[in-house]
């Protein structure tokens, strides 16, 4: 089977494209750059110009394929009303094409029909509605920010020695974007989605300070947490460089964070778990860069 991957070349299009690719599926990586690792076929893709949009499928049909998975991050576009419009254009020309089954990056806080940050619940929506054969990946909060250079709780660690959060006290199952990967490989390639909604965590339970002293200890230096209202981190945001609207809504995440719902969510039956300890995850990276 041959699958498309958006975003192929971030966070977690890199891992899954290398798991596809290792299971011996024909994988198209879709990205402005056109360009993916030479066992893929990468393609010219731009969720803002419409007329990219079919590259990926004339490429497969050049190569006597069809495209009948696709996994689907929802763009950043400047007009955010139309982000659920444009995806939703797309997963029509991807059905008319042959495509199947589809994948969607969303987030835990994220529900079905509400709009998030990229309006990936209004995807959902529109998935259900049509009958897609889809699921709705929905993971909690990445490790991998904590080490990215750009994500705002690197950027805290590394100017300030500590975290900023609204979450209180709250216990988090902390996530790898590679568990993540291997959970959207799962229902990419699975004959039958058994749950269409899934929330996507970690092994472990931990609070902000849990991570802080962690990290203390990885590397080898003073880390803390500040516990913040969400006054105080949306501000605190604002001066990292975050637009007040995505500041405004990060801070009222860790508000519901604080309120108890990763936790509850992590109890869930509708779920996927990682093997992958923030610990070990740190001590993996530090040791790369070592």
């Amino acid at each position: 089977m041959a699958i498309l991957v958006t975003g192929g070349t971030g966070k977690t299009g890199r891992p899954i494209v290398r798991l596809l690719h290792q299971g011996g599926h024909s994988v198209y990586v879709a990205s402005r750059s056109g360009k993916a690792p030479k066992f893929t076929k990468g393609v010219h893709f731009d969720w803002a110009d419409t007329t990219t949009f079919e590259a990926p499928f004339i490429a497969a049909a050049a190569a006597k394929e069809t495209i009948t998975a696709v996994y689907l991050i929802c763009p950043f576009l400047p007009d955010p009303s139309a982000i659920a419009q444009t995806v939703n254009a797309f997963v029509d020309l991807a059905i008319s094409k042959g495509a199947q089954r589809f994948v969607l990056l969303s987030a835990s806080a994220i529900e079905k029909g509400e709009a998030g940050l990229g309006q990936q619940g209004f995807v959902q929506e529109y998935l259900d509605t049509i009958g897609a054969d889809y699921v709705s990946l929905r993971p909690t909060y990445f490790m991998d920010n904590f080490i990215d250079s750009f994500d705002f709780p690197n950027v805290m660690v590394k100017t300030h020695n500590t975290i900023y959060s609204a979450a209180q006290d709250a216990r988090i199952p902390f996530v790898a974007a590679e568990d993540i990967a291997k959970a959207a490989v799962e229902a990419l390639t699975a004959e039958k989605v058994v749950h269409k909604d899934l929330f996507v965590g970690g092994p472990e339970l931990l609070t902000f300070d849990n991570m802080a002293a962690t990290l203390t200890e990885v590397l080898g230096r003073p880390i803390t947490h500040t516990k913040n209202t969400p006054e105080e981190q949306t501000a605190v945001l604002i001066k990292l460089g975050l637009p007040e609207g995505p500041a405004r809504y990060l801070s009222a995440m860790d508000a519901r964070f604080a309120m108890g719902e990763e936790e509850r969510r992590f109890q869930a039956e509708n779920k996927w778990m990682g093997t992958q300890t923030f610990k070990s995850f740190l001590q993996s990276h530090h040791e790369r860069k070592v």
